[in-house]
């Protein structure tokens, strides 16, 4: 998947923006690819939960904000983190600039 100059490849799981390998691991990576996989559309903290962490009841839904204020910093770098954007007092979508 690539929007501009952001990739992410899903068969080497390495997120790419301007041609530097960005360090996204683990829930940050899985939630960058469902939202970059649904550009445009917005998901609640319990629907993030329910794709990027399988649903897993003992995760918090503040789990989210934290992960998502984490893939920010690191796509702060090339400046991306915009394309992360919060839906106040719903959720979060990817946008593509």
């Amino acid at each position: 998947m690539s929007f501009d100059s952001l990739s992410l490849n899903t068969a080497t799981n390495r997120v790419t923006a301007q041609g530097t390998v960005l360090n996204v691991r683990g829930a940050e990576y899985r939630l960058l690819e469902f939202l970059m996989s649904h550009p445009g559309k917005t998901f609640n903290r319990t629907q993030l939960l329910a794709q990027v962490w399988a649903g897993n009841a003992d995760i918090d839904e503040r789990t989210v904000d934290v992960n998502v204020q984490r893939l920010r910093k690191i796509l702060a770098k090339p400046g991306y983190e915009a394309c992360i954007q919060t839906v106040r007092g719903f959720g979060y979508r990817f946008i593509v600039r």
